[in-house]
């Protein structure tokens, strides 16, 4: 469930070196031969603590052969994998990578057919991984993943949620952009100009990086905000050339006095179902994850329950969705929300874990409800009903 209270590494070369070969030997004494060992990393320069993956081919009877990955670093040669050969005659051995340069061989052991062979070496450089750069992170996820770590630092302490919104958030955003502008953190003396539905409480500015350290600064400098009874949150940022930003958070009260007069919104339940799928399908793009396909039948129950939440002034869950789906379903799941405009409804369920559960959930089919009631409570009424089929 989901509303507004009272409206709304170092990137990796997977390349695997060339196969290196060490020539085979005549047979021995006792009619024993030395094979050729061949050896291929999957990566050699990866993240420190990464996998990497060895594989090659012992020529001859090699067929249950044991080998033995070997390891050097500073010191003497030391074993970090065994195994046997495998039928084909090829064996496959891992290891966690090193920090820095470390060369690895493997060895193979005499048994009755064969004698004591080694491959060449190969040398695997590892390093630590590359911290996430701001510039590479979508605007409205590091919104949502800093709403969302506010929402959590209030609900420690048994504050209320905070409900982001595009218009406060271009409020914040504006702000943001003049300091940039100015090239300095400012702090806004008056806020006349904040858009007429909120009255803005608090506001902090700040010049940081991503969410996750900068929400660490706000939590020794910025009480004030992360305490403030308030309603609705605005954040902004501009970028400057290092890779930090101007941050700007602003928490707000007073919601319109009539929150069924909702101005003159032309969105057709279409184009709102439409926006809600494309929005949803680029969250899970985003994590690697197939898009959602709309079905009709899943529409249908989505809207209706929307138009009853409207229609009848009530927020709460459909208690029997999977039951109106057509049958062969085998996973069902709902999210509902009230009060949010359209371009923010996505975002504040992406922002609550167990709704964003659901978003990246595995599900293949989706319907979208939207209704809206000038009389109602929050206005605006939105069901995604999710299932696999």
């Amino acid at each position: 469930m989901l509303r507004t209270p009272l409206v709304p590494a170092l990137v990796l070369a997977l390349a695997a070196t060339p196969l290196l070969t060490v020539g085979a030997t005549p047979a021995g004494a006792k009619g024993r031969v030395k094979p050729t060992v061949s050896i291929s990393a999957s990566d050699t320069t990866p993240v420190t603590g990464d996998a990497v993956k060895f594989k090659g081919a012992v020529s001859g009877s090699s067929r249950g052969a044991r080998v033995r990955l070997q390891e050097k670093q500073d010191g003497p040669w030391r074993v970090v994998d065994d195994g046997k050969v495998r039928r084909s005659g090829r064996y496959r051995l891992a290891t966690e990578a090193l920090d820095g340069r470390a060369t690895y061989r493997v060895q193979v052991l005499r048994n009755q057919r064969l004698r004591r062979a080694a491959s060449p070496t190969v040398e695997v450089t590892g390093s630590a991984a590359s911290e996430p750069q701001l510039s590479s992170q979508p605007m409205r996820h590091l919104r949502a993943e800093l709403g969302a770590l506010i929402d959590e630092h209030r609900d420690d302490r048994g504050l209320g949620e905070l409900w982001q919104t595009s218009d406060l958030g271009g409020y914040a955003q504006a702000w943001s952009v003049e300091q940039a502008e100015q090239g300095q953190v400012l702090t806004r003396t008056s806020f006349e100009d904040a858009p007429a539905s909120y009255e803005v409480v608090a506001e902090h500015t700040v010049l940081g990086g991503l969410p996750e350290a900068l929400m660490a600064d706000l939590e020794a400098e910025a009480d004030d905000v992360l305490g403030a009874e308030g309603t609705w949150l605005g954040i902004g940022m501009e970028l400057r050339d290092d890779d930090t930003g101007y941050w700007t958070i602003t928490v707000a009260t007073d919601a319109p006095e009539e929150p069924g007069d909702l101005g003159p919104d032309p969105a057709t339940e279409e184009a709102v179902r439409q926006q809600i799928l494309e929005e949803t399908n680029a969250y899970r793009a985003a994590h690697g994850l197939a898009p959602l396909a709309l079905m009709a039948e899943l529409d249908t129950v989505a809207q209706d329950w929307s138009r009853h939440m409207a229609a009848n002034d009530v927020f709460h869950h459909n208690p029997s969705y999977s039951e109106q789906y057509p049958s062969g379903w085998r996973r069902a799941g709902e999210n509902i929300a009230a009060g949010y405009g359209p371009d923010d409804v996505v975002d504040g369920w992406y922002a609550s874990p167990g709704h964003k559960a659901n978003m990246l959930g595995d599900f293949t089919h989706i319907g979208i409800g939207y209704a809206t009631h000038p009389d109602s409570k929050y206005g605006r009424y939105y069901t995604q009903n999710f299932a696999r089929y």
